[in-house]
C-alpha cells in the first residue's frame, strides 16, 4: 500500500533553495538485494569537469541537477556513465521502477 502526500519544502543553499514537490511513503518489504542499492552506487569526480557515476543495476535513471534545482543531465545508466560538468556541487538522482536515492557530489 503506498500513500502519497503532496507537501512542499524548502532548504536554503548557498546559491538558492532546494524544494520537494511530493514525498512518498510506502509500507513495502525490503527490496532485493538485485534492485538499486545506495551502498553499491559509486559516483566520482576522477578528474577537473568529470563525473563518473558507477552502478551495478541496468536501465536504471540517472539525473544530475544543481544546487538551484535544475536539471543538468539526465540518461540511462546501464552500469557505468562519464558526464561533463562544471565544477561544483550537485545532486545525484538514481533510480529505477521501485526505488530512487540522491546523494550531493563535487565535482572538481
Amino acid at each position: 500500500d503506498v500513500e502519497t502526500r503532496f507537501i512542499k519544502l524548502s532548504a536554503p543553499t548557498l546559491s538558492g533553495s532546494i524544494t520537494v514537490n511530493h514525498l512518498l511513503i510506502s509500507d513495502q518489504e525490503a527490496l532485493a538485494l538485485d534492485e538499486l542499492n545506495l551502498q553499491s552506487l559509486k559516483a566520482f569526480s576522477p578528474a577537473a569537469n568529470l563525473l563518473r557515476v558507477e552502478a551495478p543495476m541496468q536501465a536504471a535513471r540517472l539525473s544530475v541537477y544543481n544546487l538551484l534545482g535544475e536539471c543538468c543531465h539526465q540518461q540511462v545508466l546501464n552500469a557505468a556513465a562519464e558526464i561533463s560538468l562544471p565544477s561544483g556541487m550537485y545532486i545525484l538522482r538514481v533510480q529505477n521502477e521501485k526505488q530512487e536515492m540522491t546523494q550531493k557530489i563535487i565535482v572538481k
